[in-house]
């Protein structure tokens, strides 16, 4: 049976997959742009028309002052391995700062970063499977002291940590950091596959969901099982699928082992 993952290739899904005996087709929906801090600095105002420019807060004179001001935020919002590789790439320093964290892969990847930097967080790093429950850990934890949070965020991230902030009225900022787009040649490997050995298809985000839709809907047996990684991801697949397919699950955790265990909930039953 061939389980069709929506995301770039990852090596740690193929081989837990393959020991059950699964087949595994990887397709990338997305393509990244990570912006290096002079992004925010260029005069040709169609360089930013797609993150728009830094919020008001964040506007400064020059890149030195900008990156002092990145680096002035007592906590960053991190929802994603792209979020981290802005930090990264930009070499922004974090140490003695909180770090709130969506994944326990990406989670990982930020301690590795900190460790680089001689920083080891401890107490400083939280981390919670989706962004919900993230928002709520902060707001619940950190309501009561006077922080500033740096959320850093895509073009398309959702606005659920942002409103449980709002709601709480803590003091946080923005930053689109990184762009993600369909990628080109989407369509083309997607009408390449032989659907009727497709038994399974994960979703990782609720773009992948939008940008799948149109060709999935058309090729895919009303037979095979859907599965989504998180609540927004479940529920983008549910808006769009849940009138002709009824198989429909949700990862419980967003790890090879979560996927493997949504395929194996009803098969071994």
């Amino acid at each position: 049976m061939t389980c069709l993952l929506l995301h770039e290739e990852d090596t740690k899904y193929d081989e837990l997959l393959h020991q059950h005996s699964f087949t595994t087709v990887n397709i990338p929906v997305l393509q990244t742009v990570i912006h290096p801090l002079h992004h925010f600095f260029r005069k040709d105002e169609s360089h930013d028309t797609l993150s728009g420019d830094p919020p008001r807060d964040l506007a400064q004179q020059d890149e030195s002052s900008f990156r002092r001001h990145l680096e002035s935020f007592d906590g960053y919002i991190i929802t994603s391995k792209h979020a981290l590789s802005f930090l990264v790439e930009n070499k922004i320093n974090i140490r003695g700062k909180y770090l709130a964290v969506v994944g326990p892969q990406t989670s990982a990847k930020v301690l590795a970063f900190c460790l680089t930097q001689d920083y080891n967080p401890q107490d400083s790093l939280i981390t919670e499977h989706h962004g919900e429950a993230l928002g709520d850990r902060i707001t619940k934890n950190f309501s009561n002291f006077p922080l500033t949070w740096l959320f850093l965020r895509g073009n398309k991230s959702l606005d659920i940590i942002p409103e449980k902030l709002d709601e709480a009225k803590m003091t946080f900022s923005q930053l689109t950091v990184y762009n993600v787009a369909k990628c080109g040649n989407l369509a083309a490997q997607l009408e390449m596959l032989d659907y009727d050995n497709v038994k399974f298809v994960v979703f990782f985000s609720p773009s992948g969901v939008e940008y799948t839709y149109d060709v999935l809907v058309d090729n895919l047996n009303k037979s095979t099982a859907l599965l989504a990684f998180g609540k927004s991801t479940c529920k983008e697949v549910r808006r769009l699928f849940s009138h002709q397919f009824i198989d429909l699950r949700t990862c419980k955790e967003p790890t090879p082992k979560g996927v493997l265990n949504a395929i194996m909930e009803k098969e071994s039953s």
